[in-house]
């Protein structure tokens, strides 16, 4: 499981990737909650899958530039090629489409 949390104003946002096949929401999809305790263990579910079913993310990563939060995401997804995805947010919970980042490097999760 891989998780993110990033504190706007009065709440925080979890960013947490499902990784249980077992469940609806399916394997590498983003789930986005909230709370105005870090230590609350009830979270208000805001979105259960970010992107559709075309991406199977990892390693959540967001940081602020400007009035706009940046999301980067690993796709090991055979279908969209992999690599690190980004989609932009005013508001942490609705998200552009994600869009392959370029580098002349092969950018993954963990390297």
């Amino acid at each position: 499981m891989d998780s993110f949390i990033i504190k706007d104003g009065n709440f925080y946002y979890l960013f947490d990737v499902h990784e249980d096949s077992n469940t609806s929401i399916g394997v590498g999809k983003i789930g986005i909650y909230r709370s105005e305790n870090l230590f609350s263990e009830n979270w208000d579910a805001l979105r259960t899958d970010s992107f559709g079913n075309n991406y199977q993310f990892e390693g959540v990563s967001i940081c602020k530039i400007g009035s706009r939060y940046h999301m980067y995401v690993d796709d090991y997804a055979v279908n969209s090629g992999g690599g690190i995805w980004c989609s932009t947010s005013s508001n942490l919970v609705n998200w552009t489409a994600p869009f392959k980042t370029q580098s002349s490097y092969e950018l993954r999760h963990g390297s």
